[in-house]
């Protein structure tokens, strides 16, 4: 609560991207989700884009190299650049992270590449080009199938949310 009523304040970024970018501490993960979870709303905590940027980063960064996914961290950092980020900075992101090491980031880019195309449709063909791909690359066979089947749905036009009919 103190950290979302002074966010304006512009003080916690660093902190925030501190917190994200360990790699050491056993419990690290719940207080990432948390990070992530706040980062949702990325202008109130790195107001310039310069600092959007780096929050960016930060999270492709987690993404990139995690070795487990305890407490869902990493497949919330694919939603939040993904579902709630939806830059262009963050679609480059997410789009990399299709090919990171890590089967944890992939698995999670994948999934978020659904909201990505949601939110940003001006980019529905390069997302399905670039999970068709991974749908032929992917070192994984679980992760390749996955990945064809969300280009299946972005192609097809399948989608989660759907305006209001009342």
């Amino acid at each position: 609560l103190e950290i979302e009523s002074h966010a304006s304040m512009a003080l916690f970024g660093p902190t925030l991207l501190a917190i994200l970018a360990d790699r050491r501490h056993p419990q690290r993960r719940a207080a990432q989700w948390a990070v992530l979870d706040l980062m949702e709303d990325l202008r109130s905590f790195f107001p310039t884009d310069v600092s959007q940027e780096h929050a960016i980063e930060a999270i492709r960064d987690l993404m990139w190299d995690a070795t487990d996914d305890f407490a869902r961290t990493i497949y919330k950092a694919g939603i939040v650049l993904g579902g709630h980020v939806c830059t262009m900075t963050s679609a480059e992101a997410l789009l990399e992270c299709l090919h990171a090491p890590s089967r944890y980031g992939r698995r999670s880019a994948i999934h978020a590449c659904f909201h990505l195309n949601e939110w940003m449709p001006e980019l529905k063909e390069r997302i399905a080009t670039e999970l068709e791909r991974v749908a032929q690359e992917d070192p994984e066979g679980i992760l390749r199938g996955y990945a064809e089947a969300m280009a299946e749905d972005i192609r097809n036009d399948r989608f989660d949310h759907f305006d209001d009919v009342f």
